[in-house]
């Protein structure tokens, strides 16, 4: 069985990708917090850390899935964002590319500025914040230092996970139920997309033995405020609460629309119904 080291295993995306590939991999975690038999604690600003737990395990696939991706958090603290986003990651990629190992790195959307109708893996990318800065220095670190490496640009992502990180699907239907009138940004254009699909474009990486660029987004083309009164919808809640607004939101991309996709990824309608029966199997 192959042996595979997830980065941020207990992260937002981390967490679903260790779930799935629980299934079909020796697969193995790391995270700041949780020390357990598959998961390990680990700093990964700490070279020598990574080095040991690398040497111990051996895996043939390093999936780096950990970053710093609260943009606002980022360009607050940008020595933090330079460390854990660009460092960490170049320091990883230099260890993959000395022990063989392929590394499958997690980018973001938020390499283009999204001034542009459209996106290829070909296009140039030119990011409006520091959170992308600090991303696509990362791949440069991959494509620096790894020949069989395998870069994902997702777009925003939304799934049923619960962790301590923000989860806009179930936080959205929480201030629905419990606030008098949630105000959602009606002005940038987002393409959300489910972890689900991204734990199967990993996989998918894996079993293929692609390597290069690849995008992954959601088909649907939605602001929040649309996104917020789909969620109402599926859930049957309250579409009243729901007020959109330009909130004027600095240093991010107005819209990031793909030109290709590695998988074909669920759309918002279909990957909210999935939610909801998850959440209502969960209950039962």
């Amino acid at each position: 069985m192959t042996k595979v080291l997830l980065t941020g295993a207990d992260g937002f995306l981390g967490s679903k990708i260790f779930e799935d590939f629980s299934r079909d991999y020796d697969v193995y975690g790391t995270s700041r917090n949780t020390n357990t038999e598959r998961i390990f604690s680990l700093d990964l600003r700490n070279p020598e850390e990574i080095k040991r737990l690398l040497e111990k395990l051996q895996p043939s696939i390093l999936i780096h899935a950990a970053a710093l991706v609260d943009v606002d958090k980022c360009e607050k603290d940008k020595d933090l964002a330079y460390q854990v986003n660009y460092k960490a990651t170049e320091e990883i990629a230099k260890l993959c590319g000395e022990f063989g190992i392929k590394m499958i790195y997690l980018s973001t959307d938020y390499v283009f500025s999204g001034n542009e109708p459209s996106y290829s893996v070909n296009s140039k990318p030119n990011p409006i914040n520091y959170y992308g800065e600090t991303k696509l220095m990362g791949e440069e670190a991959v494509k620096k230092f790894v020949t069989n490496y395998a870069i994902i640009r997702p777009t925003i992502l939304y799934g049923s996970i619960y962790t301590n990180k923000k989860n806009f699907v179930l936080d959205t239907i929480s201030k629905i139920k419990s606030e008098n009138e949630i105000i959602l940004d009606n002005k940038r254009v987002k393409y959300p997309l489910l972890i689900d699909d991204v734990s199967k474009a990993v996989k998918k990486i894996i079993d293929s033995n692609f390597t290069g660029l690849a995008h992954l987004s959601g088909p649907s083309e939605v602001t929040k405020y649309d996104w917020g009164i789909k969620i109402a919808e599926v859930f049957s809640l309250s579409l009243e609460k729901i007020k959109g607004k330009n909130l004027n939101e600095t240093n991010r991309p107005f819209k990031v629309k793909f030109e290709d996709n590695y998988i074909k990824a669920l759309n918002l309608e279909e990957g909210l119904n999935l939610i909801k029966n998850k959440v209502k199997n969960e209950n039962n």
